[in-house]
């Protein structure tokens, strides 16, 4: 893979005037159009087969199951949120739950929803939150290589 350095030393070699220079950034410029257009459909694409990949797992009752050195594990991410006219019912019954110190001048998302999935959607008690707070699921996958 090339450098920054060697980028700019061969675009220094090939212009030897405006108009070579603007044919190297116009060059470029396609070039990376063309790449950001094929990394656009490889992610849709590989989108695509992360979402096989969970649906055959669900069919199949599996959340996790190694193939061709990975280990693949099936998980989701929990969003919760509040609509900000719910704001204040949060915090108070944030307080009443005893995770209070929570509350700053915001309750920070990320921790608002470790909190939401540790105490509530892991221990399978999501029915009992309040209905102000909505929760929104992403599936995604784990992927690592493993030791033989």
């Amino acid at each position: 893979m090339s450098t920054k350095n060697d980028a700019i030393q061969g675009v220094m070699g090939e212009a030897e005037n405006l108009d070579g220079v603007l044919q190297i950034y116009l060059d470029k410029d396609a070039e990376i159009t063309a790449l950001e257009a094929k990394l656009k459909d490889a992610s849709a694409a590989r989108a695509v087969a992360e979402q096989m990949i969970i649906s055959k797992m669900l069919e199949q009752g599996v959340e996790n199951f190694r193939a061709l050195g990975k280990s693949v594990t099936r998980s989701e991410r929990v969003f919760p949120s509040v609509l900000k006219e719910d704001r204040d019912r949060q915090y108070e019954w944030l307080r009443e739950v005893g995770a209070g110190s929570l509350i700053t001048e915001t309750v920070n998302s990320n921790t608002f929803g470790s909190f939401i999935r540790n105490t509530f959607i892991e221990p399978k008690l999501e029915a009992s939150l309040p209905e102000f707070v909505r929760v929104f699921r992403e599936p995604k996958l784990l992927i690592r290589t493993v030791n033989k």
